[in-house]
């Protein structure tokens, strides 16, 4: 998934992966505002570190994450032609073949994180601790150099 922009000194565009998972967000307005609090962080920090950054956006809800996400209109693919749990796997091989990552509290994402990039790459995850049956954060499961925001 290079993507090449021709023009003056064909420069390449760096590919992130940036998974928004919607479904187990509690309907509070605070747990929406601390979804989208992140991601705006996350793609902050993405602008500051990589040069020419352009963005695959995966999401349950495509629609609801292009229109609350402020991603730069020119460098964002919303990928939403794979439908259901029968196209999963077709994300996860596309979120596999970007460079860097913005991931969701998922092991979805995680896993597209883990196994996508080679060399030197920018992995943002969650700095969340939860318990219960969907427990995130628990030690050992972001490896050393991925950002915690």
């Amino acid at each position: 998934m290079k993507i090449l922009v021709v023009g003056s000194g064909h420069s390449q565009i760096h590919e992130v992966a940036v998974h928004v998972r919607w479904f187990d967000v509690p309907s509070s307005a605070g747990a929406g505002n601390a979804l989208e609090m992140y991601y705006r962080r996350a793609i902050a920090f993405v602008e500051e570190r990589i040069e020419t950054p352009y963005y695959f956006l995966f999401s349950d809800f495509p629609a609801a994450a292009r229109e609350k996400l402020d991603l730069p209109v020119d460098r964002v693919t919303c990928v939403s032609h794979n439908k259901g749990d029968e196209g999963a796997y077709a994300d996860l091989w596309l979120m596999s073949r970007c460079k860097h990552f913005i991931t969701a509290n998922s092991t979805f994402s995680w896993w597209g994180a883990w196994l996508g990039g080679s060399g030197p790459r920018t992995v943002v995850t969650p700095d969340l601790h939860t318990s219960g049956k969907a427990a995130w954060g628990f030690p050992g499961l972001i490896p050393l150099g991925w950002v915690r925001i």
